[in-house]
């Protein structure tokens, strides 16, 4: 028996369970007051808002539902299904190396197995952001999983069939999502036929009616209808349109002047290049030396990420969005020393499969309106499937397990520092998540989150104030302050007309009139208003008067409170809970005759 190997594999493995763990406690830390607030509002109540480009609200919705609203539990859960549907990835790649596994040795089983998973784990490098709520971008990638597995499945004809059936059923979720990840996909479909040479009718079929089903199935739960349904995602990009005119494409964040990296970075890139060059070459070496040197390599470096996650080795890294390309150019040392070692190409459908894997990042950050390049970054995990792709050819050839070592040493490094920079520099958080320390309850549910002192302030003294003047849990709230469906939510209040008033931009007076458009008098009458005066980002409520409302005279200011800003390099704001000071007669009455009603 190869005791080193084995000692590699065992240390990678709790190495990556211990990350797995700790990523999952710290699902009770943090809460950002933007995006995840926005996340929060869309899956607790996604029946609430008529337009909607993206369903990922719906397709939440039961998992909100199942774990009781909890937001820790949501979120924890939403990292489970990521590293299950990355074992599947993982597991599709890896089973065709070993042949038949009824005729594998339990012993390789079980290598084979622990080495998935270690891979699989990877997959929580996704959240290098540390938005672990889902999300349409979290659905974007789990669809694409399971697309990538479909892939994966394709290379063996007596999986074919399954693999497209995967990759329809990814494409349809995928569009659920995001609709022009979707296209992207479907192009990449094109291009893996045509490099690996082979596409049949019946493959299409079968791809085309899962992904329509899928659809017909959403929207037939959703809206009832194809007809409304189609009618949401139209009217939601006509909303989107009139806070910001899409006039760039889709492909305008892939601008060549946003591929940018600092020196450091790019020292980082070719170290860890250098270092699974040589990590790969010495797993593919058979020589009792070269194993005994990879496995206390690997036993070393499994170390330092254990140390790393409890703060005993610093890790010397920046929070610049371009940290994840560390996972590409890792896989790319790995393939270098398979080739070096095989000196053979690999087959067509190969190729394919690692074209494939290469640009499924891409596609994640189609439609983006932020950086391309560096979101396609996040899904970096599909890059290391290339790595594992090139070690596979190395097991058949050798007959052997130990060449996957490096892969899961790769994952589990990559890994612990990009989610280890996620913690440290969580997303609109002013503090790492081991400093935030103050308990609050956050939601309907009262989910009890460990905040940054200011924001559980915030949080609590908001609370205290909604209680004072006679808020309800439930009772409709607009937000003006352009950045805080978080506490709409933490009040557990229902956001008005739209899920996020977006503020700052061109048309966000205009945005938020249309979502008040298809609410009642009623339910515009009795809404409370949360603003922040004149800071960055703030709605000015002038445009209310076009609902019969002006908040200066029809509201009541019942308390304000001080806190620091969403974004840290922006003063402090002041928030101020408005509640109605007319009757509800009164109310109904100036919103109908405004409206021409």
């Amino acid at each position: 028996m190869d005791f080193a190997s084995w000692a590699a594999l065992l240390g990678i493995l709790l190495a990556s369970l211990s990350l797995m763990s700790w990523l999952l406690l710290l699902c009770r830390s943090g809460f950002d007051l933007t995006d995840e607030g926005f996340y929060l509002h869309s899956i607790a109540e996604p029946g609430n808002y008529p337009y909607s480009v993206t369903q990922f609200g719906f397709v939440y919705h039961p998992l909100y539902k199942l774990v009781g609203g909890d937001v820790s539990l949501l979120r924890g859960t939403n990292l489970l299904i990521s590293i299950s549907l990355g074992f599947l990835l993982s597991w599709a790649i890896v089973l065709p190396a070993f042949g038949p596994w009824s005729l594998v040795s339990r012993s390789t089983r079980a290598a084979v197995i622990a080495s998935a998973f270690a891979v699989a784990v990877a997959s929580l490098s996704f959240f290098a952001l540390w938005l672990p709520t889902p999300n349409y971008n979290t659905l974007t990638f789990q669809s694409l999983l399971v697309a990538a597995t479909g892939f994966a499945l394709v290379r063996e004809p007596r999986y074919r069939l399954a693999g497209w059936l995967l990759i329809g059923l990814g494409g349809g979720g995928a569009f659920l999502a995001k609709p022009t990840t979707a296209a992207a996909l479907a192009f990449i479909a094109l291009l893996h036929a045509a490099i690996a040479g082979r596409l049949q009718l019946r493959e299409v079929l079968v791809a085309a009616f899962a992904a329509v089903a899928l659809l017909a199935s959403a929207a037939l739960l959703i809206d009832s209808s194809l007809h409304l349904f189609f009618d949401r995602m139209a009217g939601g990009l006509k909303l989107a349109e009139l806070m910001l005119p899409f006039q760039d494409g889709v492909l305008k964040s892939f601008s060549p002047e946003f591929l940018h990296f600092s020196h450091e970075a790019k020292v980082r890139f070719v170290t860890l290049f250098g270092t699974y060059l040589t990590i790969g070459a010495l797993c593919f070496t058979v020589t009792p030396p070269a194993r005994i040197a990879a496995a206390l390599i690997i036993l070393f470096s499994s170390a330092l990420s254990i140390f790393a996650l409890f703060g005993f080795v610093a890790v010397k890294a920046s929070d610049e969005p371009g940290e994840t390309y560390l996972l590409l150019a890792g896989a790319a040392g790995i393939t270098a020393a398979s080739a070096l070692v095989l000196k053979a190409w690999p087959s067509r459908q190969s190729i394919a499969t690692a074209c494939v894997l290469f640009l499924l990042p891409f596609a994640l950050a189609v439609g983006t309106n932020a950086n391309g390049w560096m979101t396609a970054g996040r899904a970096g995990f599909f890059w290391i499937m290339i790595g594992l792709l090139a070690a596979c050819r190395l097991a058949v050839a050798q007959a052997t397990w130990r060449p996957l070592l490096c892969v899961g040493s790769l994952s589990l490094v990559g890994t612990t520092i990009l989610v280890h920079l996620a913690t440290e520099f969580p997303y609109r958080q002013t503090q790492p998540l081991r400093l935030q320390r103050r308990v609050t309850e956050v939601g309907p549910a009262k989910t009890r989150l460990v905040l940054t002192e200011q924001r559980g302030a915030l949080i609590s003294g908001l609370h205290r104030l909604a209680a004072e003047g006679g808020f309800e849990a439930g009772q409709p709230m607009l937000d003006l302050t352009g950045e805080s469906p978080g506490l709409v939510y933490a009040l557990g209040a229902r956001p008005l007309g739209v899920g996020w008033t977006l503020g700052g931009y061109p048309g966000s007076a205009k945005f938020v009139l249309a979502g008040l458009s298809w609410e009642s008098c009623a339910a515009i009458g009795a809404s409370w208003i949360l603003s922040s005066g004149t800071s960055r980002g703030s709605i000015s409520p002038d445009f209310l008067r076009e609902v019969g409302i002006d908040a200066r005279s029809d509201y009541q200011d019942v308390g304000t409170i001080e806190s620091d800003s969403t974004f840290a390099q922006f003063p402090k704001m002041h928030y101020h809970l408005l509640r109605p000071a007319r009757s509800q007669a009164t109310s109904i009455s100036s919103c109908e005759s405004a409206r021409g009603e």
